[in-house]
């Protein structure tokens, strides 16, 4: 009975023993992803092993964001940063449509693209290229792509001109796609010269780390290059269907 008493203490005692042990084991953790937000958590470290985790995040933002902690209480994690550099954030899209700029919904302005800094800048440019062309439609514009619908000649059947909304869309990382309404098997269309010229204008605009995000000031000069390349293929097909026009009528 002595020796069953024993043998009873003995495992008792080893269970508490890793009862307390556990969570000190559980909470030793160390780590690094490298990107462009850091913070430094430390925990305390009472009865614990203290934890110290490097945790960084990258949502699209471009610029430099840095943050430490080296402070910490015997009763629960601390935390503090410190922020530097400069940020330009353009993760959610802004969607803007000829309605909302028709009905002063948004407030224009007169910065050139190079000076464009915020989404409101990039609103207000927006709202100020579509009041200057009447062919733009719609600018979507966000860290990943800028996409502007503007109106494009096309022959319905082959012979009847007709102009139809085509967006063109520009990538962060570069490629450029173009779309046209369901109808439009129905017509042909300029699309491989649209998307070569498009392409030609953005290829200066694109910082080498503009795959990463698009900047605002990005964003304003992408709009700008697309809306351009899109008025000069819009010019040109509207002036050759006039000169085929006028050939036809001299025979």
């Amino acid at each position: 009975m002595k020796l069953l008493k024993q043998s009873i203490s003995v495992i008792s005692t080893l269970v508490l023993s890793l009862g307390f042990a556990f969570p000190a084991a559980a909470l030793t953790v160390t780590g690094a992803v490298d990107s462009a937000t850091n913070a430094t958590l430390g925990a305390g470290s009472s009865g614990y092993t203290r934890t110290d985790a490097t945790v960084n995040a990258d949502v699209g933002i471009t610029g430099s964001v840095s943050g430490s902690n080296t402070s910490g209480s015997n009763s629960g994690a601390a935390a503090s940063s410190n922020t530097s550099g400069s940020v330009s954030l353009g993760i959610l899209p802004i969607v803007i449509t000829r309605a909302e700029v028709e009905a002063n919904a948004i407030a224009s302005n007169t910065k050139p693209a190079i000076e464009v800094k915020s989404n409101d800048d990039l609103s207000g440019y927006v709202a100020a290229q579509m009041s200057y062309d009447n062919n733009i439609s719609t600018v979507s514009a966000s860290s990943n792509h800028v996409a502007v619908t503007y109106k494009q000649a096309a022959k319905l059947f082959g012979f009847i001109p007709v102009k139809v909304d085509t967006t063109a869309t520009v990538n962060a990382d570069g490629s450029v796609s173009i779309s046209y309404p369901w109808y439009v098997f129905l017509a042909s269309t300029s699309k491989a010269d649209l998307q070569s010229k498009i392409e030609g204008k953005v290829r200066g605009d694109l910082s080498a780390n503009a795959s990463a995000g698009l900047s605002t000031n990005e964003q304003a000069k992408l709009v700008n290059d697309v809306k351009s390349a899109m008025q000069q293929q819009l010019t040109a097909d509207v002036n050759a269907s006039a000169s085929a026009t006028g050939a036809a009528s001299a025979q």
